[in-house]
């Protein structure tokens, strides 16, 4: 091809305005003809400079591109000592099949020019001849932002975008990330409110991310909805953040920080109406508020109850602290190391888990397990927290953690004990089975809208669909359902209408609007739910709306979780930040004892929970919690 007729193309180029709104450094330039037979690759156009063909016109692109480590492969892979012979390598580290669909062999694999030296344009968005010789949106070779998503083991391998080089022991990324979170496809994809943080078409365009790749202008679907794939985290183009990363991990800002962009929700209690058991946004459901945690920024914090002084020192004595723990999340959840599998092969951990004490596996690595295995190093990886500058070695962090879990447990066991298991991590969660400080103070401070001890109550009898008036028993109900009480039954909610006062553990008559949806069998479970205001009005949080979102939002029971009905395993956040958790959750119980502690029913406190009140929070020698003079102590 002449250069007049590269030329033609430059100028056509620029007569249909395919470089709006970027410098026009190309006018007038001549464009190389890729060597023949190359399928259309057309690589550099100055080795020297590593100007691309592509950029000629993507002139944005083109500088951002080159300070990022793909335009350096070929000469980092050079400089390796090992291993000798490089020849298994240069397709990684050259324009050629691997990162795209193109027929193999193509770019330097076929012609080993280095005019295809370094992860180029077209390793990702495929080959660019059509393109620059018709130079128009409709033939513009669109990058995937797709990586096989497939969780099968037997699958050895995948093509396409990052995953075809970023796989293998030299550096499993793919391989790790697929057994992550991250990369389930389509969860909730049919929610529109819930795609931006779990699809990664969602979170490019809650972004605000406008370069186009494939598929980005498609509706999105449970079909076609994709994980958070490579190239949703990391910019192909820019090499500002580390990692080449959209955002960055070095603040604590919600806005910029790339990881608190999703984990940061629900934070802190919401005021809810009279329909407390399905306010979606309400106390009761605290929804991925890790980077919250980390940095101090969630709760119920009652300033009279907790001195910001304590809270102060709380965020920054963790795992929130900048200096200490410069990448915050990434710090822990995204930490590199090697190891040796049983084959005694060294084999690099890229940490593309997001697990920060993962357990090993059979082949010794590290495994997308949550809590399968003992918090113990021989177990666990602790690398992380042990470089972190802030713990030595791998066994004082998993001595800390134990510790930390113990007092975390003990102090929300005193708040509340999901004591039956039978129910979910919602409104329903608390039940007169469960014990604690939170269920004691339901069954007992009913106030104007009734004084009912129990709150799981069965039908006595049964009744017909559309029947108004029913009859319900337990084996132990004392006290008044009053007016305005809601009933659950099945799924639905009912409203009592009419006082009822229990005889002999009976309430004969009970009023209930609508009529029953449903026909009700003898001994079917009717759920009351606490609507009562303790302190305020409805629509006001309350000490123990507060008390009850801090155990949700930190909790752990004995086995590791907050209520194992739910399958809500080992993501309580506590380790989070420990300090804030434990500061909040002896705050609840310093409060709710102050108003309710003189009472007979008040539940008696463990003596490990009051050992834990009595002194500083956390370790010996750490922050002492303050204890405003003439406060009432937990001691019962």
């Amino acid at each position: 091809m002449t250069s007049l007729r590269w030329c033609a193309i430059a100028l056509s180029v620029l007569a249909l305005g395919a470089c709006t709104n970027e410098r026009l450094v190309f006018v007038n330039r001549q464009f190389n003809p890729p060597p023949d037979s190359v399928n259309g690759f057309l690589g550099y156009f100055d080795e020297a400079t590593k100007q691309t063909t592509c950029g000629n016109c993507h002139v944005e692109h083109q500088g951002e591109w080159k300070l990022t480590k793909h335009a350096e492969a070929w000469a980092n892979l050079q400089a390796l000592a090992q291993p000798a012979d490089k020849s298994s390598c240069v397709g990684c580290h050259s324009v050629s099949a691997n990162g795209n669909l193109a027929p193999d062999p193509s770019g330097y694999n076929l012609v080993q020019s280095s005019a295809y030296h370094d992860v180029q344009c077209e390793n990702c968005h495929g080959p660019g001849f059509d393109h620059v010789s018709v130079p128009d949106a409709g033939n513009g070779p669109l990058a995937s932002i797709a990586v096989d998503t497939t969780k099968d083991p037997a699958t050895a391998s995948a093509v396409g975008t990052c995953a075809a080089c970023h796989q293998d022991t030299h550096h499993p990324f793919w391989e790790e990330w697929r057994q992550s979170i991250h990369a389930n496809r389509g969860r909730h994809a049919d929610e529109a409110e819930c795609q931006e943080c779990h699809t990664g078409q969602g979170a490019l365009k809650a972004w605000g991310v406008t370069s186009a790749y494939k598929g980005s202008e498609d509706p999105i679907t449970a079909a076609n909805a994709l994980g958070i794939t490579c190239a949703v985290c990391h910019d192909p183009h820019d090499a500002t953040n580390t990692a080449q990363l959209r955002y960055p991990l070095e603040t604590t800002s919600r806005e910029e920080n790339l990881c608190m962009k999703c984990h940061y929700r629900r934070t802190e209690p919401l005021a809810m109406d009279s329909t407390r058991a399905l306010s979606p946004g309400g106390s009761n459901s605290p929804h991925a508020p890790q980077g919250a945690v980390v940095v101090g920024d969630v709760g119920y914090q009652n300033p009279n109850y907790v001195d910001p002084v304590l809270l102060n020192v709380a965020k920054s004595a963790s795992h929130g602290n900048l200096a200490k723990n410069p990448k915050l999340c990434a710090g822990c959840h995204l930490f590199p190391f090697s190891t040796k599998n049983d084959a005694g092969v060294t084999v690099n951990v890229t940490g593309h888990l997001f697990r920060p004490i993962p357990c090993y596996g059979p082949d010794n690595l590290p495994t997308d397990s949550i809590k399968n295995c003992a918090y113990v190093p021989a177990e666990r990886s602790f690398k992380a927290c042990a470089v972190s500058g802030c713990h030595l070695g791998e066994n004082e962090p998993a001595g800390l953690l134990a510790v930390v879990r113990g007092r975390i447990q003990s102090l929300t066991a005193a708040l509340l004990v999901n004591s039956n298991l039978t129910v979910g991590s919602g409104a329903s969660g608390i039940d007169t089975l469960d014990s604690g400080i939170l269920p004691a103070i339901l069954r007992n401070t009913w106030s104007q809208k009734g004084t009912l001890n129990n709150l799981s109550l069965l039908a006595n009898g049964a009744f017909l669909l559309g029947d108004s008036i029913i009859n319900l028993d337990a084996t132990t109900v004392t006290g008044k359902l009053a007016v305005g009480n809601t009933l659950v039954i099945g799924t639905t909610e009912y409203t009592v209408t009419a006082d009822v006062t229990a005889a002999t553990n009976k309430l004969n008559g009970v009023h209930i609007a609508p009529p029953l949806a449903a026909p009700l069998a003898d001994n079917a479970k009717a759920t009351v739910f606490y609507m009562a205001p303790l302190l305020a009005g409805d629509r006001r949080i309350t000490p123990l709306d507060g008390a009850e979102f801090n155990v949700r939002t930190f909790g752990e029971n004995a086995a590791g979780d907050f209520v194992i009905a739910s399958g809500n395993t080992d993501r309580s956040h506590t380790v989070h930040n420990p300090f804030l958790a434990e500061a909040l959750l002896r705050a609840n119980i310093e409060e709710l004892t102050d108003l309710y502690g003189s009472q007979p029913w008040f539940p008696v406190i463990s003596a490990k929970a009051r050992g834990i009140l009595a002194g500083p929070v956390g370790a010996t020698g750490s922050v002492p919690f303050p204890r405003p003079a003439g406060r009432r102590v937990a001691s019962r």
